[in-house]
């Protein structure tokens, strides 16, 4: 392993900086007319919707996805609950989470914005922003 400790098999812990790089494309994307900040979640993710759509979801913007501001009620997607979530499909499990309060107005940590914005910006621009 040598000085770096480094092993192509072994993820590391980079805390939050995947959120930069993910804006980041999400700039470029949005640059390229793949997508708008202004967007409706229920417009951008219209197949992935749980059956009952919420208010509040139904006034959630791609900005709300990248402010985290998305009026869900608890942070999901966390690190150390990766691991234990059974659920298949992230996007519509995050989607299907309790919005409970107006987008916008109130800030929780949480990854499903990031993820979500990354998933918006895969789908869009037809690349991985893993490789």
């Amino acid at each position: 392993m040598g000085k770096y400790n480094w092993d192509d098999d072994c993820r590391r812990n980079i805390y939050s900086a995947s959120k930069s790089f993910t804006s980041a494309a999400f700039g470029i994307a949005q640059r390229e007319g793949l997508l708008s900040i202004e967007e409706k979640l229920t417009d951008a993710f219209a197949e992935d919707l749980p059956e009952e759509v919420s208010e509040p979801l139904r006034q959630a913007t791609v900005r709300d996805l990248l402010t985290m501001q998305l009026g869900q009620k608890e942070a999901a997607l966390m690190g150390g609950e990766r691991p234990f979530i059974r659920e298949n499909d992230w996007v519509k499990m995050s989607l299907a989470l309790p919005f409970t309060d107006r987008p916008g107005t109130k800030f929780l940590y949480s990854n499903v914005g990031p993820y979500l914005a990354g998933v918006l910006v895969q789908r869009r621009a037809g690349c991985d922003l893993v490789s």
